[in-house]
């Protein structure tokens, strides 16, 4: 999604610009250790796989440098005592869910081959409340948490994605031998609950800094440069200040993590005399695991906004990006 233009009235020495290029969705809840290990000795051996190639992928996103957003949802199971049904009239199987605390019933029919097998309608199903198997024969098989399932069906159950938290995944507080992904797994931790389920969105950015005293021009012949080595991850960490600005509120006095992305991201822009931060976190298509939320802002599959200097202090325009 392209924002619109206008002019800005302010003087601009410098400023940076990030762009949504590309995510990766996933359960945080079957990460915490604890919590699936207590329910291991009733989990599928296809669960199990799923799990360790799951942790390995992850490892291996997060040694890029890559923003996360946790995000809190209803709670969704399969129902798991209703069995899938298939019509062999429309082709379409038909899928059970439980939502939310009262356990809604709500049912989906899936056309198996636009999202799984192009060439089977009918698959075998290996069904657990948290998990599906999907078989076409042994070797041939699909095994997807239920938010994995929904995202990938593009189900539209009417719930939204809050966002809770923002962090940057090779962050200097997560250093260590124990690695990024033991740290999300403690971050994670923090919001899992039994009533609410938690999926994170680990995001990659395209990062442009703009300057009057570069030479090389971009197309629409603004000065642009990249950023160094040395600056990409306190770049990544400021944006995920950004977003704790936009997503949590800028009432420093109510939270710890909002008084501390204002305090980081003033000294960063004075220091660096950067004037602004514009961020572009927008999807081409629309669907219920794109909308993100928070009490501040409103569900959507587009968030475009400014982190600003004026007048010596940080603020933030949720409205449109603007160049």
């Amino acid at each position: 999604m392209e924002a619109k233009l206008r002019k800005i009235l302010t003087a601009v020495n410098r400023h940076w610009h990030a762009e949504l290029i590309g995510t990766d969705m996933f359960w945080c809840d079957i990460l915490v250790d604890a919590k699936f290990s207590a329910e291991s000795e009733q989990l599928s051996q296809y669960v199990v796989d799923y799990r360790a190639n799951l942790k390995h992928h992850i490892e291996d996103v997060l040694g890029e440098a890559r923003l996360y957003l946790m995000c809190v949802r209803e709670k969704v199971r399969f129902n798991s005592f209703k069995k899938p049904s298939y019509n062999p009239f429309t082709r379409k199987m038909k899928f059970h869910f439980l939502v939310g605390e009262a356990r809604r019933r709500v049912s989906l029919k899936v056309d198996v081959r636009k999202h799984f097998f192009p060439d089977l309608a009918h698959p075998k199903v290996f069904l657990e409340s948290k998990f599906i198997t999907l078989l076409k024969n042994e070797k041939d098989n699909i095994t997807l948490s239920v938010h994995d399932f929904l995202s990938a069906i593009g189900a539209d159950l009417g719930l939204d994605s809050r966002v809770v938290s923002s962090g940057y995944s090779r962050s200097p507080y997560w250093g260590g031998e124990e690695g990024a992904l033991v740290m999300l797994q403690r971050q994670a931790a923090r919001f899992t609950s039994d009533d609410k389920d938690l999926v994170v969105y680990i995001n990659e950015y395209n990062m442009s800094l703009f300057s009057n005293k570069t030479r090389a021009l971009d197309q629409s012949g603004r000065n642009i440069t990249e950023f160094s080595d040395e600056s990409i991850d306190m770049s990544f960490m400021m944006l995920s200040r950004s977003f704790s600005l936009y997503f949590l509120g800028c009432d420093a006095e109510g939270s710890v993590e909002v008084k501390n992305a204002m305090a980081n991201i003033s000294r960063y822009l004075t220091r660096n005399q950067i004037h602004r931060i514009t961020v572009d976190h927008a999807y081409e298509q629309d669907g219920e695991y794109l909308r993100l939320c928070s009490q501040e802002v409103e569900t959507s599959p587009s968030h475009v906004f400014t982190v600003l200097m004026e007048h010596g202090k940080v603020v933030l325009d949720r409205g449109e990006i603007y160049d």
